[in-house]
């Protein structure tokens, strides 16, 4: 209806340019020339005729806009449409958190910043008494991201079916992306092998944030490892494994999270750490994380960053008797 009002309202304002145009065109004309009384009937033919060629021009430059308006128009909404279904189908792929086992209780909280994201993470579990655990951030937004997340996400599970050890996994998992992408795009990720029995958790970082285990007695930064993933044709990782407790803590997270929190020159695993010792207890996982993305939320709003720029994901776990 818009649309229909405005063309209106231009057609009139072409009309009267153009009756403007032709009645001090032929006055100039007269002044000028002075013409006979049959000459100054074919002068305002003339003149006639071009102030109708003009309107003509511009009703049909009118219609060649409101065109190529409707076909942008119709472009987007496929587009929308294209990345609604694309996300609708991103969302579905989001593995399940594992069930309660071997005393470990899990939540996850992930917040995309647009339809599409590159954040992602997924469980698999090898065998009854052992889970691997991959958290990655594709580098770049929208569509590419997306395209390279699925296949990070298939070649994880194809790996993980080796049961390497997690500096060996990444390794692989690098060497595969840099073959499709020559190091165009990467990944930073953090990789967890939990021996459900032993109660022991090994891992290896890929230029990720570190992840975090908070005990009574202190806490223990998961930072041992490399390079991001794919971003170079050869790299090698370093893991390491740590003995987990009865009341132990895992606080995981994506640079959405850890650059939106670590303000006024704090650390963000410190912002982290008093977040989680302020938590009330009993400390549940789901209350970690909904904690700790207020938290993130609010600072960027804080900031002056209404909108936000990044994807934002946490993982928590618990360790219980």
């Amino acid at each position: 209806m818009n649309h229909r009002k405005k063309e209106i309202f231009l057609s009139l304002l072409s009309a009267v340019a153009a009756y403007l145009f032709a009645n001090q065109a032929e006055s100039t004309i007269i002044s000028l020339v002075h013409p006979s009384e049959q000459a100054l009937t074919w002068i305002s033919d003339i003149v006639l005729a071009a102030a109708l060629g003009i309107v003509t021009y511009l009703w049909l430059h009118l219609k060649a806009a409101r065109t190529a308006l409707s076909q942008f128009e119709r472009e987007k909404i496929e587009l929308d449409t294209e990345l609604s279904l694309a996300a609708e189908i991103q969302r579905n792929l989001q593995p399940q958190l594992p069930s309660f086992q071997s005393g470990i209780r899990w939540a996850a909280h992930l917040e995309q910043a647009e339809k599409i994201g590159g954040d992602f993470y997924d469980f698999v579990q090898p065998d009854p008494d052992s889970m691997l655990l991959l958290l990655g951030d594709i580098s770049g937004k929208g569509i590419p991201a997306a395209l390279l997340l699925a296949s990070v996400g298939r070649l994880f599970r194809l790996l993980s079916r080796t049961k390497q050890a997690p500096a060996k996994l990444v390794q692989d998992l690098s060497e595969l992306l840099y073959a499709d992408n020559r190091g165009s795009m990467f990944m930073t990720c953090l990789v967890a092998f939990f021996d459900l029995k032993g109660r022991t958790l090994s891992y290896t970082n890929a230029g990720h944030p570190p992840g975090m285990i908070l005990r009574q007695d202190g806490m223990e930064l998961l930072d041992c490892g490399g390079m991001p993933a794919g971003m170079f044709a050869s790299s090698t990782y370093e893991w390491r494994t740590l003995k987990l407790q009865p009341g132990d803590v895992g606080i995981l997270v994506t640079d959405g999270i850890s650059e939106a929190v670590a303000q006024d020159g704090i650390p963000f695993v410190e912002v982290l750490r008093k977040e989680v010792i302020e938590t009330p207890t009993p400390r549940s996982p789901e209350s970690l994380c909904e904690r700790i993305m207020l938290l993130a939320n609010n600072k960027a709003s804080s900031g002056g960053d209404a909108e936000r720029t990044d994807d934002q994901t946490v993982l928590a776990f618990v360790v219980e008797e």
